[in-house]
């Protein structure tokens, strides 16, 4: 990837969204900003994954707008963009994607160079390096010349990632992006993400169903319920126990840990009196 320490950032502003006459989400409002990122928490049917697809105008727009521009900048329309222009800049790995039966490694990270290339597959100067490195900053250059149907949950996420990075996006959208993986795959995709915010300008947009991992990755968090954005902002102030307890509807307490600083949270259930703290201070 370029070392972009400023690059686009995207931003929704008061977005109502819906399938058919079903409004799901009603007039949100977001910002991802160049090397910072935003994780959105917020119980099933929420919204969530609904806003991240239109951020990715991979859901229509019932009202409201996107503005992608760099900050301090001019910013332009998103959703009057041609969308081989907005595809440059935004790109949104989603949950579920079918395995591509029959392609390679390489050439499924090639697929991100796709929104560079021109009608009828013209030159692109830049892509092979551009794959050539995307493959080696997730680790998969050893695997490049595998069958993508080959390889396990934790791989194939990593070489959905590469091929997000080969296309050298300003704003990456990811929906779930450690669901079932092992601890150890979850730990790498965070510190990629990490890496792609810190050390290359990327604006970054996760949805995530952990309370403690968003506290632990991102820079602000977004608490999403019944379709609106309840609060935002660092994880000291959106993971606020009691927001957390009604929109979960359960009880929640919430503490920061003594020796890393990070909000940790913790439902109770109905045996929660006879549980133990998280953790004891010494």
């Amino acid at each position: 990837m370029n070392d972009r320490k400023t690059g686009y950032g995207l931003s929704a502003q008061d977005l109502d969204l819906g399938y058919g006459t079903r409004q799901v989400v009603h007039g949100a409002h977001l910002t991802l900003r160049p090397g910072r990122i935003v994780a959105l928490v917020g119980p099933n049917g929420s919204g969530k994954s609904t806003l991240l697809r239109a951020m990715a105008r991979l859901h229509e727009v019932d009202a409201g707008g996107l503005r992608l521009g760099k900050l301090g900048g001019e910013s332009l329309d998103a959703l009057s963009m041609k969308r081989s222009e907005f595809a440059r800049r935004v790109t949104l790995l989603s949950q579920s994607r079918p395995v591509p039966h029959g392609l390679s490694v390489r050439e499924v990270v090639e697929f991100g160079r796709h929104p560079h290339r021109g009608r009828f597959r013209s030159a692109d100067p830049s892509g092979q390096a551009m794959v050539e490195g995307a493959m080696a900053m997730t680790g998969v250059e050893a695997l490049a010349d595998r069958g993508v149907h080959e390889l396990s949950g934790g791989q194939l996420q990593r070489v959905w990632m590469a091929s997000a990075l080969a296309q050298d996006t300003s704003v990456l959208l990811l929906d779930e992006p450690t669901n079932h993986l092992d601890l150890r795959y979850k730990v790498e995709i965070f510190d990629l993400v990490h890496d792609l915010a810190r050390e290359h300008g990327v604006a970054v947009g996760l949805v995530l169903h952990d309370l403690d991992e968003a506290a632990g990755i991102a820079d602000d968090i977004a608490v999403l319920s019944g379709g609106r954005i309840m609060a935002v902002g660092p994880a000291h102030e959106a993971l606020d126990a009691q927001l957390l307890s009604r929109v979960y509807g359960i009880e929640i307490e919430t503490r920061l840990d003594p020796f890393t600083g990070r909000v940790q949270t913790r439902a109770l259930g109905r045996r929660h009196g006879n549980s133990q703290p998280i953790l004891e201070t010494i």
